[in-house]
């Protein structure tokens, strides 16, 4: 489900409004989707994403990689 929001993360990098959402009926999973589960790692960052994160870490973690991914190529991000 994430590889459908990954192009949002990019978008919002150059500028564009991006939401996603998740409807549906009570109890079918919305807030798992969304948030998953979370492991705390001992790294620096504090948390590793396991195989049961949601979109939310998962695009935080992507808009990060993204921001350093450009200032690598000299690129400019337009987040505000």
């Amino acid at each position: 489900v994430f590889e459908l929001v990954r192009p949002m993360v990019s978008n919002v990098l150059d500028g564009y409004n991006a939401t996603c959402l998740a409807y549906g009926q009570t109890s079918s999973g919305k807030t798992f989707t969304m948030e998953g589960e979370y492991t705390l790692g001992e790294n620096t960052e504090g948390c590793v994403l396991g195989p049961n994160a949601g979109i939310i870490p998962r695009a935080s973690a992507a808009l990060f990689e993204e921001i350093t991914k450009r200032k690598g190529e000299g690129k400019k991000n337009m987040l505000r």
